[in-house]
């Protein structure tokens, strides 16, 4: 799988397309962190740690030590060596070829929506508008303040809006 992947990351290079380079710093931080760890103490090691035998336990600790972690290995070091000074320092997948269609191709499959993002977001605005209105027509109702942000601090500041013990809040959420 992951000299597969090597492969994978190779051709994308080859075709222009990157990750961001923050991205693969925090990857390449993480796999640092694995490899750091004795092979019984990885959380691939899992199905040794939580299994009696100790005959399974010790293959699969040793599975983990010569076949995982030399792959988590190759992987850091193609990433570090290899791939971190080709990838890209922007953040937004626009910034590679395609890019916006990348984006759109992306969205789609979270959502299942077929919208641009550009109409997602005019979506999402209006609806944060829309929310913050109502915010503001409550908290005039409520409070008789009508800024927002005024209204979200008096909610935080208002000790009355707080449960006073966790035995009250437990008796609202039954009764809820």
């Amino acid at each position: 799988f992951i000299d597969q992947e090597i492969d994978n990351l190779r051709e994308g290079l080859e075709a222009g397309y990157s990750s961001p380079k923050a991205a693969v710093r925090r990857v390449i931080d993480q796999l640092d962190g694995l490899l750091a760890l004795p092979a019984a103490e990885s959380p691939f090691a899992s199905p040794a740690q939580r299994d009696e035998d100790e005959g399974f336990s010790a293959a699969f600790v040793e599975l983990v030590a010569n076949g995982i972690n030399p792959a988590l290995q190759r992987y850091r070091d193609f990433l570090a060596d290899s791939y971190l000074p080709q990838a890209r320092e922007e953040l937004a997948v626009t910034a590679n070829p395609h890019g916006r269609e990348c984006y759109d191709a992306a969205l789609r499959s979270y959502t299942t929506l077929d919208r641009t993002g550009e109409e997602v977001l005019e979506l999402g605005m209006a609806t944060v508008t829309a929310n913050m209105e109502r915010v503001e027509q409550l908290g005039q109702e409520a409070y008789g303040i009508s800024e927002f942000t005024a209204i979200i601090q008096h909610i935080k500041d208002d000790e009355s809006d707080k449960f006073t013990s966790s035995e009250e809040l437990l008796a609202f959420a039954r009764e809820a």
